[in-house]
């Protein structure tokens, strides 16, 4: 794939990122629509290697073939254990009608596994002179997390028609409506960013199947994230988009 084949960007930044999906339930945002918690504490984990992070995760780990050097750097792998978080909707505050009492939404996220290898292709030069992303000298990370894809669940009224209903809240702040939007569809956003990502279109494809690349706006580096088989891929690093491409078709 050359260069001149990339998508073109989308103007306009995306803000939600995977660790706000996580942590949805403490978006400071939602009290001014209801009530969000927390069910159960999951846990974070690291571990030695692929294999104890399958027997943790309860999943196989796919791994990188391609663009990686696993000699230089032993590869870190860490485990986040399931999580549900709970909003339940307060009608007065978000201005919905009386249907819409006691409705609740159920995000439902399995055990996510984050790996980090040493890239074998050299860093974009927006990244190697960042004073803040490039902190260990000569070490280009591969980010790769996976995990099974999000489910939502509600009572009252359809998951759809809640979402809906916020997405509608005159002044609702874009980094809540852009959360709302990725549980609704995982395709909104990659669920790893490396600063401010675009995304672009059309989506890819990895592995036989759509993929959506998102692109640093500094160039500093892209990100792909894929579906397939019941599972989320991504892939992140200080790369042109094309090679990281090359690191996520070599992902089995």
């Amino acid at each position: 794939m050359t260069a001149a084949a990339e998508p073109a960007p989308v103007a306009g930044y995306v803000p939600a990122t995977f660790a706000e999906l996580r942590d949805f339930s403490s978006m400071s945002e939602l009290r001014a629509y209801g009530r969000a918690a927390r069910i159960g504490r999951p846990y974070d984990d690291i571990v030695p290697d692929a294999r104890a992070a399958a027997r943790r995760a309860g999943f196989r780990i796919r791994l990188p073939a391609a663009g990686v050097d696993r000699g230089a750097v032993t590869p870190g792998f860490e485990v986040f254990g399931p999580s549900r978080q709970r909003f339940s909707l307060d009608a007065v505050k978000a201005g919905a009608p009386p249907s819409f009492v006691g409705s609740t939404l159920d995000i439902v996220l399995g055990a996510t596994v984050v790996s980090v290898y040493q890239s074998s292709f050299r860093a974009t030069a927006a990244y190697t002179a960042h004073p803040v992303l490039s902190v260990v000298p000569d070490f280009v990370p591969v980010v790769i997390a996976q995990m099974p894809v999000p489910s939502i669940r509600s009572t009252g009224v359809w998951a759809a028609a809640l979402e809906a209903r916020l997405l509608r809240t005159p002044n609702l702040p874009p980094r809540l409506a852009s959360a709302l939007r990725i549980i609704g569809n995982p395709w909104a956003t990659p669920p790893l960013t490396l600063h401010a990502l675009r995304p672009y279109v059309p989506p890819l494809i990895v592995d036989g199947v759509p993929a959506l690349a998102a692109g640093d706006a500094g160039g500093a580096g892209s990100s792909v994230i894929w579906q397939r088989a019941g599972m989320m891929v991504a892939v992140s690093a200080p790369l042109p988009l094309e090679e990281v491409l090359v690191i996520a078709n070599s992902v089995r």
